[in-house]
């Protein structure tokens, strides 16, 4: 069974500038905190962690992966790509978690790029933000595994 996912480059971003903002808000009364929110000129770097997270999640899906399309890398940023895969699953397997996977997918990759934004800035969760996106791609392993129960066949 072939299941085709597409996450939005401008979404995940969308995602990530809504978050720090709302970390900046938060910890506004707090000098020693930096700035977390990103600014356009962040762009490159979040380009290429844009690109990482999409390579770091194809690679958890390797055994499922049928085909994988990341915008190109000309260092640029490119707000209009889209990163879309293609999972080859067991007839066995539950397609009812599909939204499940495309859920868990978009959140990895939002996850993951706050992660290594955090570490760049020297913000003091970033490693809890790592594990946050270690425990989402986890999830997704689990369930790519998951099978629908065994059908009886009625015997007449």
């Amino acid at each position: 069974m072939l299941n085709t996912y597409n996450i939005s480059r401008q979404a995940v971003l969308d995602e990530i500038k809504k978050t720090t903002a709302y970390t900046d808000a938060m910890h506004a009364a707090l000098p020693e905190i930096p700035r977390v929110s990103i600014v356009d000129e962040d762009g490159e770097m979040l380009e290429r962690y844009w690109r990482d997270a999409c390579v770091q999640l194809t690679t958890a899906c390797k055994k499922y992966l049928s085909s994988v399309q990341i915008p190109a890398a000309d260092g640029l940023p490119d707000p209009e790509g889209t990163f879309s895969f293609t999972l080859s699953t067991p007839p066995s397997w539950d397609a009812q978690l599909s939204d499940a996977v495309s859920s868990n997918a978009f959140s990895y990759v939002v996850n993951s790029m706050l992660a290594q934004w955090y570490a760049q800035i020297g913000y003091k969760d970033a490693e809890v933000q790592a594990n946050i996106a270690e425990g989402i791609l986890q999830s997704l392993k689990n369930i790519l595994t998951v099978r629908k129960p065994p059908q009886k066949k009625d015997t007449i």
